[in-house]
């Protein structure tokens, strides 16, 4: 498969919980709550149209006061 046939699927990984109100701001994607030692880290995953996108998800997850853990991407291949 080339790379051209591949959508980026990003994994955002924050410190602390999405407020309720706020869950249908990133319907997108799919959430999940993990805990670790130093408490909770919420995982966000899905694709981005562009990088403004992306860009907005981040700001707003900063907005919510949650600090950035980690950002990952990985090529695969684009949904049905």
């Amino acid at each position: 498969m080339k790379s051209a046939d591949l959508t980026p699927t990003v994994h955002i990984r924050v410190r602390g919980r999405i407020p309720t109100v706020w869950m249908d701001s990133f319907h997108d994607l799919s959430i999940v709550e993990e805990q670790d030692p130093d408490g909770v880290v919420t995982c966000l995953s899905g694709q981005f149209q562009d990088q403004s996108a992306l860009q907005g998800t981040l700001n707003n997850l900063y907005s919510l006061g949650l600090a950035l853990v980690s950002l990952q991407t990985r090529d695969e291949p684009p949904p049905h």
